[in-house]
């Protein structure tokens, strides 16, 4: 059975799922870390604190990472911006929360934005990181996780 058949049969529940990862799974890494209280006002992307992983590709072998943050901003009328750099690159910036407005203490509206990334391309280790920025004003994030499984191809 293909790869993704399992996932695409009407059947296929989450003990399927876990089966078919299991025998394709090569390695995996993980960083979470609740309560970071960080800020940034910064409009071009930075690392969101330390929230990064290292994973080593092998030929023919893709990376799936999945990254969320817990974010707020300082005024209703600003918007937060998530990404993930490869190895100081950023190749993926498509998670945004508008108009959420909290404090540095991690109160108020927080919303949580998730992001994904498959990477196929270069064998070797490979440093995947969580990068943010603000539109104006102050963006505050409380919690950050950021996971990647290695896949056989």
């Amino acid at each position: 059975m293909a790869y993704a058949d399992i996932l695409r049969a009407t059947t296929a529940d989450f003990a399927d799922a876990a089966t078919l990862i299991e025998g394709q799974l090569i390695t995996s890494a993980s960083y979470g870390n609740i309560g970071l209280g960080l800020t940034t006002t910064l409009s071009s992307y930075a690392a969101l604190g330390v929230a990064s992983i290292s994973l080593t590709l092998p030929a023919s072998a893709k990376a799936i990472i999945m990254a969320s943050a817990s974010v707020s901003l300082s005024v209703n009328t600003n918007y937060v911006e998530l990404g993930i750099s490869v190895d100081s690159t950023t190749v993926i910036t498509s998670a945004r929360a508008l108009y959420r407005e909290g404090n540095a203490n991690g109160s108020g509206y927080n919303t949580t934005l998730p992001i994904f990334l498959i990477h196929a391309s270069g064998t070797g280790a490979h440093t995947y990181r969580i990068l943010w920025k603000v539109n104006s004003g102050t963006a505050y994030c409380n919690d950050a996780q950021i996971h990647g499984l290695v896949l056989r191809a």
